[in-house]
């Protein structure tokens, strides 16, 4: 479909980021299709960048790297758990199984919600 399809290209525009894993890109794939799917949902557009913004706002604010782009926030450390095939390492949340489970099920709550004709 073509949300897959650009979901891969989203995945691929983050090729270059620092410290990005095969796991972390298909991640992002995974939040491609998320984020597509939520454009089905009431507010449309406006519903998948308020997703994506806040994603991104909240690791920011959380001092954690946001698809391997560092931030650093004053006063907070972060340091990723171990293992790092599980919490990201240094690519961040995104990076790890973690993500992938998250991101699983929030796809499938979000393709029953959007076919339910919630948009």
């Amino acid at each position: 479909s073509a949300i897959v399809a650009i979901s891969v290209l989203f995945a691929l525009s983050h090729v270059t980021n620092p410290n990005a894993t095969p796991l972390g890109l298909g991640n992002i794939a995974l939040a491609g299709i998320f984020l597509g799917l939520t454009f089905y949902l009431p507010g449309g557009i406006w519903t998948a960048c308020g997703a994506h913004l806040g994603w991104n706002t909240l690791l920011a604010c959380l001092d954690t790297p946001v698809s391997g782009v560092p931030f650093e926030i004053p006063m907070l450390d972060y340091s990723a758990g171990s293992p790092a095939w599980l919490t990201g390492g240094s690519f961040g949340p995104e990076g790890g199984l973690a993500a992938t489970l998250a991101l699983t099920a929030a796809i499938v709550v979000t393709a029953r919600y959007a076919s339910k004709g919630a948009g």
